[in-house]
């Protein structure tokens, strides 16, 4: 998916200086954690600003022609957000395995 690949190319550009000190699979799980948490926050926002936008023009309807079309914008912006998330979601047990994984290699190697 393309948007998988610009949150992670945006997360992955930060100094090592803002990232928190954690293992290969370990630091993998937390970006997916901290962007899902981002994008929650984004549609908590984009929900305001939709109820807002219809609150001012009187129209709720989201099929009258009258609808506004910045809200009509910013539900779409959510709704992909909200696939964003889930597929985000997907692919978190598999980065939580890595690190289950690697801990256990840890262990084991300092016995």
């Amino acid at each position: 998916m393309s948007h998988l690949s610009h949150y992670d190319t945006a997360v992955t550009s930060r100094p090592d200086s803002m990232s928190p000190q954690l293992d290969g699979g370990g630091h993998h799980a937390f970006r997916i954690k901290k962007m899902i948490d981002d994008m929650r926050r984004v549609i908590s926002s984009l929900d305001t600003e939709i109820t807002l936008e219809e609150d001012r023009t009187r129209v709720h309807d989201q099929s009258h022609y009258t609808y506004p079309i910045t809200a009509k914008s910013m539900r779409q912006r959510r709704d992909n957000l909200m696939l964003t998330i889930a597929a985000l979601e997907a692919k978190l047990p598999g980065a939580e395995r890595i690190v289950a994984t690697s801990d256990t290699s840890e262990t084991v190697s300092a016995a």
